[in-house]
Parts: C-alpha cells; structure tokens; sequence
C-alpha cells in the first residue's frame, strides 16, 4: 500500500477523533493526534511559511513558534522522550487533546480542494469544537459557525465530559447511518 503524507494524516485524525468521542483513553490518542498534526503543521509550512494555524496563533499570542509548539504539543512530545526522564509523570486533559486536534483539523482545512468535503469525522469535531469552546468564537465572522454548531449539539460546555463526547460519537453514527 503506498501512502501520501496527507492521507496519513487524515487516517490518523479520522481514527483520533472517532476513538475520542468513544471515551477510550487519551494517552493513547495523544500520539496519534500529536502525528497528524506534526505532518500537518509541516505540510502547511512547506506550501507557504507561516502559513499553519499554530504559526498564525503564535504571532496573535506574540510569542516564538516554536514556545506555541511545545505547548500544543506538551503530551505527546512527554511520550516520546522516557529516555530522558523515565520516572517523570504529567497531567493530562481532555482539553489538551481537543485543542491539538483542532490545530490539526484547521491545518488540514489549508489542503482541502473546494468542492471536497472533510471526512465525517473531522466535520463532527469541528461543529462539537465549537459547541464546546463557543466563548473562542465570539467575532461576527463566526457567528454562523456557533449558530450551526449550537443547531448540531445544543449548549455543549454545560454538559458534562462524558455526554459531551457520547454527542460527539452519537453525531457520527448519524452520519453514517444516513451515508
């Protein structure tokens, strides 16, 4: 089977997020977040500099990319290095997976051809993204994207973790039901 990077990365996402709304264990799901949006961010940056979210959220926080980097990416960069700290240990969130995610899923939207749509997954995330962190999306420009957010999965951040993410999983078995 041969592979492009993109199609990597959109198996991983896809794969990712699915396994999230099913409530399984993020530490797991951290790595394949954390590659899916490496090649992303990567992808973004060879088209054009500056050009990957994270890059653009950098210059709005007014810090070095690389410091909005290691912060995006705190988790899975902890996994991949026990060599250097083996007895370390690190608190881990659900948040901290969402937001990774996001990253990657607005990196990935720099690759989408027009008249394509994202996958299934990646379209539930987004609209659940935004239903849970509505206050992140309060500019007059996105106020269509709350409205239809809100439409999809109601007042998300008022409900717990455990409904969020079964709105999130149950959103998906509509689509495919209805596929």
């Amino acid at each position: 089977m041969k592979a492009s990077k993109l199609e990597a990365a959109k198996a991983l996402l896809d794969f990712t997020i699915r396994h999230f709304f099913a409530g399984e264990n993020i530490l797991a799901l951290f790595t394949s977040a954390g590659a899916a949006h490496v090649i992303l961010h990567d992808l973004a940056e060879k088209k054009e500099a500056g050009a990957s979210w994270a890059s653009q959220g950098a210059v709005s926080a007014s810090i070095e990319i690389r410091g909005f980097l290691n912060a995006l990416r705190k988790i899975p960069n902890w996994l991949k290095h026990a060599d250097k700290d083996p007895l370390d240990e690190i608190e881990v969130s659900e948040t901290d997976l969402e937001y990774l995610l996001f990253h990657a899923v607005l990196d990935l939207g720099e690759f989408q051809k027009k008249g394509n749509f994202h996958s299934n997954e990646v379209s539930v995330f987004q609209l659940w993204f935004i239903a849970k962190h509505v206050t992140l999306f309060s500019a007059t420009e996105y106020l269509h994207l709350v409205k239809s957010s809100q439409q999809a999965f109601g007042h998300l951040a008022e409900k717990c973790v455990v409904e969020q993410l079964a709105a999130g999983l149950n959103m998906l078995r509509e689509f495919e039901k209805n596929a």
